[in-house]
């Protein structure tokens, strides 16, 4: 589990070059460790969601590589993500929302993040999205979210999904219908493992 920076401890993007780091780390030592270091595939809930998904789709961008860890050079792209309910346009936030309290509630979280108010700080809300950087050469991502989601609105897996058709990129949702922020059912572990036998382990599914 990749420990990283919360919105308390640093400012965006502490929060993406931790993770980064965390790839070159398990990189470097992939064969110390047992491990195949050109096989590494991110799973992400709620911000980690986020994090996994960026990960995925800023590979390769140096504007977000950082300088956190020893191992500075090391490729930080990943094999395949699997997102669950994360969030993926910052800049949709907090307008979505139909109560004015947790919309209210929201702006303070991403005030927090960003440092300033989102209307002030779009190019950093912009630069923390994934679906910035979605393009055809992106590794695999499963977008896993619940229809009545209140935190994450699916609305945004479902402009990711669109956006990922429009440029070719490989994405996939699974909507689980009736779920919230938060749900662990039998269907979807079953499908997340299969979409890591695929494309992980390069396996049938």
């Amino acid at each position: 589990a990749v420990g990283y920076r919360l919105a308390g401890e640093a400012p965006w993007p502490a929060q993406i070059h931790d993770a980064k780091a965390a790839i070159r780390w398990l990189r470097a030592h992939a064969d110390r460790l047992g491990l195949d270091g050109g096989r590494i595939a991110v799973v992400g809930t709620s911000a980690g969601g986020t994090l996994a998904t960026l990960l995925g789709t800023s590979g390769g961008d140096p504007a977000l590589e950082g300088a956190v860890g020893a191992h500075l050079g090391v490729d930080t792209r990943v094999t395949c993500v699997l997102n669950r309910f994360g969030r993926l346009n910052f800049l949709a936030e907090p307008g979505a929302r139909s109560a004015p309290a947790q919309a209210e509630a929201l702006a303070g979280r991403l005030r927090q993040l960003f440092g300033g108010p989102l209307e002030e700080r779009t190019a950093l809300a912009r630069a923390a999205s994934p679906l910035t950087y979605l393009s055809a050469d992106d590794p695999p991502v499963l977008t896993v979210h619940g229809t009545a989601d209140a935190v994450v609105p699916i609305a945004q897996a479902e402009e990711f999904e669109a956006a990922a058709r429009q440029v070719g990129a490989r994405h996939e949702l699974v909507r689980v219908e009736g779920a919230g922020h938060g749900f662990d059912r039998p269907d979807e572990r079953r499908r997340s493992r299969e979409f890591l036998d695929q494309h992980l382990r390069g396996g049938p599914a």
